[in-house]
């Protein structure tokens, strides 16, 4: 369940906390490896004989993994999550080391969007400059945006001053739970294994149905999604811990998917020709390119088929967005 919000400052301090509450793993993608996410073979100092060492998904088995800053993980290294979201298990096949170990555990990911904004026009893998094979692989995809409201941005202010003054909480009209309580209570919740009846059966085949008629910018509904809403009426029925999966469950269910797709939802849907101009922009910047010489610009769009008027509209568009600069001569194109 990745989350790619713009407060991603406030975020970071929740996912520590979250997987306290179960057994689990948290680690950062830009400090992470394949193999220290799934397994690493190594030789013992003492027998110097080869042994496996699991990484944090071995390690969360039967529990939580966060992974914060999702999006900095290196490509190369992604690639080792299709297995363990897919199949729930890590094989390796190193150094005569055959091995497949368990890996059944939650994934919870959070990422910032490419260039630090989220442009609602672009979908969502040009947004994060992550895989759609990656992406499917989650059961629920949020977009959380830092939209201002004045009265949640200053109940947030008051909290953060407050905290920063008296190095505490401030006093709250109720109390909150215990945290062993709350372990108590999700390890009871964990040990149900309710079923799912055969009434059950023609409801959720017309729901998926229903979603694969569905049509939108970024929203792909597969044989996937059928199993995430048949895993998310699961923990919903071991949440009241219920032996069975009742009709409300899986209503439950399909709303939460829903509310996860009208989230990534954009407002509006972007012009092709400003989002392809903007994409050569960026080949023209190159990996790691900062700026661009505007008349360069101007001669290789112009050879591609894109009038002066369209040009001018994409960079103001994104001007507008701060994900680009023109500077006051017109000369060169710099990216925020």
């Amino acid at each position: 369940m990745p989350i790619f919000p713009h407060f991603m400052p406030i975020f970071t301090h929740f996912l520590p906390i979250l997987y306290k509450f179960s057994p689990g793993q948290y680690t950062t993608g830009r400090g992470s490896s394949g193999v220290g996410l799934t397994a690493a073979v190594l030789r013992d100092p003492q027998s110097g004989e080869l042994a496996l060492e699991g990484g944090a998904l071995v390690l969360a088995d039967r529990g939580v993994c966060c992974i914060d800053e999702f999006d900095k993980m290196a490509e190369g290294e992604r690639v080792a999550l299709h297995e363990a979201l897919e199949q729930q298990s890590v094989a390796v096949a190193k150094a005569g080391v055959v091995a497949s170990l368990n890996a059944r555990c939650a994934v919870l990911a959070a990422a910032n969007p490419a260039l630090g904004r989220y442009d609602p026009r672009r979908s969502l893998e040009h947004n994060l400059q992550l895989p759609a094979a990656l992406l499917s692989r989650f059961d629920l995809l949020w977009l959380l945006q830092d939209r201002p409201q004045r009265d949640r941005d200053l109940r947030l202010a008051q909290h953060i001053t407050y905290v920063h003054q008296h190095c505490r909480e401030p006093p709250s009209a109720f109390r909150p739970l215990d945290m062993k309580l709350m372990r108590r209570y999700l390890c009871a919740c964990r040990r149900r294994c309710p079923r799912l009846p055969e009434a059950l059966g023609e409801f959720l085949t017309a729901a998926y149905v229903e979603l694969r008629r569905e049509r939108g910018r970024g929203l792909y509904t597969s044989a996937r999604t059928l199993l995430a809403v048949l895993r998310l009426s699961t923990a919903l029925a071991r949440l009241r811990l219920g032996a069975v999966v009742e009709k409300d469950d899986v209503t439950e269910a399909l709303r939460l998917l829903e509310a996860a797709r009208d989230s990534l939802r954009g407002d509006t849907e972007c012009p092709r020709p400003s989002e392809a101009i903007f994409g050569v922009l960026r080949e023209l910047g190159g990996p790691g390119g900062r700026s661009v010489p505007l008349p360069h610009a101007l001669e290789v769009l112009g050879a591609r088929g894109f009038t002066p008027a369209q040009v001018s509209a994409a960079l103001a568009e994104y001007e507008g967005l701060d994900v680009l600069q023109v500077n006051p001569g017109r000369t060169r194109i710099t990216f925020v």
